[in-house]
């Protein structure tokens, strides 16, 4: 199965979760960095994975438009979505909220990577407001790898 995993990555989780990915599945898999504009063409791929974070509720603008206009690329091919995020209860809701109806009936698999904050990689008022939410100033892991190799695992029995 050829696999192309399609990332949006703003502050380097998701991307790391797309190379994790495609490390798994090996020679199969290719990758494109929606945000550059570069990777290998999704035309070839059997198994196409979306994969962006989650910021405010909200998929980025960019990865909701590039999603819209490779609706007619997805047909017949098995649609992963993986999400990226600190929220690992409302990702599906949020899914709901974000994708067009057209986009959510082609997807197979919602996939939650987990997510990862570093203050350093934040300005001073996103800084303020995550202490403020999380009540610690230090950063946050809830990678969830694990799911990445249960995927892994899933597309290579197809």
């Amino acid at each position: 199965m050829k696999t192309a995993i399609a990332y949006y990555s703003k502050k380097g989780f998701v991307e790391e979760a797309a190379r994790r990915l495609a490390d798994s599945l090996g020679n199969s898999a290719s990758l494109w960095d929606i945000h550059s504009g570069k990777g290998t063409a999704l035309e070839e791929a059997d198994v196409v994975v979306l994969a962006s974070s989650v910021h405010a509720g909200h998929f980025s603008g960019k990865f909701r438009k590039t999603c819209r206009k490779w609706i007619p690329l997805l047909e017949n091919r098995k649609v992963v979505l993986l999400v990226g995020g600190l929220d690992d209860k409302e990702y599906v809701s949020t899914v709901e909220k974000n994708l067009s109806r057209e986009l959510s009936d082609r997807i197979w698999k919602i996939v939650y990577a987990g997510g990862r904050y570093i203050p350093e990689n934040h300005g001073p008022f996103i800084r303020k407001l995550m202490a403020k939410i999380n009540q610690s100033e230090g950063p946050i892991h809830k990678e969830k790898w694990e799911n990445l190799e249960a995927l892994a695992g899933e597309i290579k029995s197809l």
